[in-house]
């Protein structure tokens, strides 16, 4: 055995259990009473939690539409703060150039990337248009081991206005895909903007008026109609209000094959923070922030399962771009960083708040995200046979995060929150790659999909 965790508290698969851990050739091996189990690293884990690495599938670094750039933020980065947040695996919306022959692309970028990451990562397709020759290369893919396509949200003056590239996409692409989008009505939302403008109000206070919770309630209707009718199942982030919410349940109980994820912004921020305090770096997200009550019910909905994932809808903008957003609010781009606050934002506002059980986080964090990736049991669980990817928790941890980020380029969301640094250590594959004696030359591994389990 090459190492042993005893006295630890497991949680995964929304089941908490008092046993040891034991890890071989980086995938567990056996769960139990291992006192007499010899090993070459031995760790006492008595009073700390152990979760599987979190699987993050909401994470994208490129541009969508005039409102959202990208971000400049390398893999290595994005990745080593990933780690931060307790997250082992990331699934990334990734652009792929429909003039080149996909495999050889895709078997450069992998390999590129595997040389950066420190992380195990996959990609989403990121779709921005739709043509015959898209079709073709997005199939492609499918059989090449992506198996998910994150539809952006097009501009207005697009061949594809609102959710038309949605369901144009929706109706040709077999059942073993996962689509991905945000709520979204660019239309409306556009028309929006530009009626605020012309009033002059700008101000961060009117942002969430770009895109009001009746209109994210329409649009999660709209796309529900979108999944009714299609193959694939559709995952839609960035759930954000209570009537989108009540839209997701109505279609779930109907049948249609429609998920809701929520993203962190929208669990640790609300809208009065853009009026209390203005000179705060607050994140301008689509959909935008909302009301107190809206926060309590995603919180409520992660715990009872209604959404099924939670996602650090990583997607930073500089510190310029933040600041820029407080003088217009109407004109900047939209996006939030922070991905290494996910695990401990996780617990400080959800578990340590009893607004969330640390079960249901072992689910909407870890198990069901690594279900739509199809990647469980590999990812997500700890069971015999899964990688040992997995995150030492200390909920008693006296130390604080001061800053999420450690790029001072990027802006921080969640700079000031109060936030213990409950993540002690995190283990890919059986090796530690953050905390005290992190192995920083461990690199990730790219992960081929063929087929979407959940």
């Amino acid at each position: 055995m090459d190492l042993v965790i005893r006295n630890a508290s497991i949680v995964t698969d929304g089941l908490e259990m008092n046993a040891d851990l034991g890890i071989a050739n980086g995938v567990v091996t056996q769960i139990g009473r291992l006192e007499k189990v010899p090993a070459a690293n031995v760790i006492d884990a008595a009073g700390k939690v152990i979760l599987p690495g979190l699987v993050d599938v909401g994470v994208s670094l490129y541009c969508e539409n005039e409102y959202t750039l990208d971000s400049g933020q390398s893999l290595d980065a994005l990745t080593a703060e990933a780690l931060a947040g307790g997250i082992t695996t990331v699934v990334l919306a990734e652009p792929f150039d429909e003039g080149r022959i996909l495999t050889e692309e895709l078997a450069e970028r992998r390999t590129a990337d595997a040389a950066l990451a420190r992380t195990d990562f996959g990609y989403h397709y990121l779709l921005r248009d739709w043509s015959p020759e898209r079709e073709r290369h997005v199939r492609t893919a499918a059989s090449a081991g992506i198996a998910s396509v994150w539809v952006a949200r097009c501009p207005i003056e697009a061949e594809h206005p609102g959710t038309a590239l949605l369901h144009a996409v929706a109706q040709d692409l077999p059942e073993s895909t996962l689509l991905l989008t945000r709520p979204s009505e660019a239309c409306l939302e556009y028309h929006l903007r530009r009626t605020l403008r012309a009033k002059g109000f700008v101000q961060p206070a009117y942002h969430s008026q770009t895109f009001p919770s009746w209109l994210e309630e329409s649009a999660v209707h709209l796309l529900g109609a979108i999944a009714r009718g299609s193959r694939p199942r559709l995952l839609v982030l960035g759930i954000s209000s209570t009537p989108a919410l009540a839209a997701i349940q109505s279609l779930r109980e109907q049948g249609v094959s429609i998920l809701g994820g929520a993203t962190l912004p929208h669990l640790v921020r609300t809208a009065d923070m853009l009026e209390e305090d203005a000179g705060t770096i607050l994140p301008l997200t689509c959909p935008p922030l909302r009301e107190r009550a809206d926060q309590q019910s995603l919180w409520n909905a992660l715990d009872s399962g209604t959404l099924s994932v939670v996602s650090s809808g990583h997607h930073p903008v500089t510190t310029d771009e933040a600041r820029a957003g407080h003088t217009d609010a109407l004109a900047s781009a939209d996006g939030a960083g922070g991905i290494a606050g996910l695990l401990p934002l996780l617990h400080a506002e959800g578990i340590a708040k009893w607004r969330l059980s640390i079960e249901s986080l072992s689910l909407c964090a870890c198990a069901d995200p690594a279900k739509l990736a199809g990647l469980y049991p590999r990812k997500g669980s700890l069971q015999i046979g899964s990688d040992a990817d997995f995150v030492l928790l200390n909920p008693r941890a006296a130390g604080t995060v001061d800053r999420f980020t450690s790029d001072s380029r990027l802006a921080d969301p969640y700079s000031g929150m109060e936030c213990a640094d409950v993540v002690e250590a995190v283990y890919l594959r059986g090796r530690c790659v953050h905390g005290a004696g992190a192995d920083t030359a461990v690199r990730g591994r790219y992960l081929d999909r063929r087929l979407s389990l959940a």
